[in-house]
C-alpha cells in the first residue's frame, strides 16, 4: 500500500507518485509530489487518499 513520503530535512509529509513513461512527455515531469502540509503521520495517512484521488483524476 502506498504511504506518505517524509521530507528528510523539513519533516513534512508528501504524496509522491511516479508518472508512467508513456505520460511523462505530456505531463512534463517524471514524478508528482504534493505536500500534505503536516508533520503528523496520522494526519498524513488520512489526507493521502484524498490527494491520490485528485492526482489520478
Amino acid at each position: 500500500m502506498p504511504q506518505p513520503f517524509k521530507h528528510p530535512k523539513a519533516g513534512v509529509y508528501y504524496f509522491r507518485k511516479v508518472i508512467p513513461v508513456a505520460l511523462r512527455e505530456a505531463i512534463g515531469r517524471s514524478e508528482w509530489r504534493e505536500s500534505l502540509r503536516t508533520k503528523d503521520i496520522r494526519e498524513a495517512k488520512r489526507l493521502y487518499p484524498e490527494v491520490a484521488l485528485k492526482v489520478d483524476a
